[in-house]
């Protein structure tokens, strides 16, 4: 038997275990094992996981702040998640995006946020227009 302390109630509690082809197996190995390894239970456990202990910087996926939607970079600002790209735009120019208005990456790839590589368009309209005439080509008749 090992005895470990809870991290949430500091109390000692008893861990039943065995040793098997040199490996610590516990008795409580259930779905719920790392409960019964680490807390004194149920109890402490929930109030661990819901204090936002495991969020933000202290998860351990945590990636910076940064998602990754249809190819395109968000990042969290303020509570909320916005386009890197139009985040990007606004810090350089100082201009605060409209709903409408459009960010083009100039060179087609959603990653490259670069400055140099968008470019603006006051309504989707104009940027399907021209950013994406196909060369030049119009396809009306």
């Amino acid at each position: 038997m090992d005895t470990k302390v809870c991290p949430v109630c500091k109390k000692e509690f008893l861990v039943l275990s065995r040793i098997k082809n040199g490996k610590t197996l516990y008795a409580h190995c259930t779905s719920k094992s790392f409960i019964n390894k680490k807390y004194c239970g149920r109890k402490c456990y929930l109030k661990r996981a819901r204090s936002g202990y495991w969020t933000g910087e202290k998860a351990n996926r945590w990636n910076g702040g940064k998602i990754d939607r249809s190819g395109y970079t968000y990042v969290k600002v303020d509570r909320k998640y916005m386009a890197e790209h139009r985040l990007i735009y606004e810090k350089n120019t100082g201009m605060k995006l409209k709903r409408g208005e459009v960010i083009h990456h100039i060179n087609g790839n959603r990653k490259d946020n670069r400055f140099e590589n968008l470019r603006w368009f006051p309504t989707a309209g104009m940027h399907s227009r021209i950013a994406h005439n196909l060369n030049g080509l119009n396809r009306q008749k």
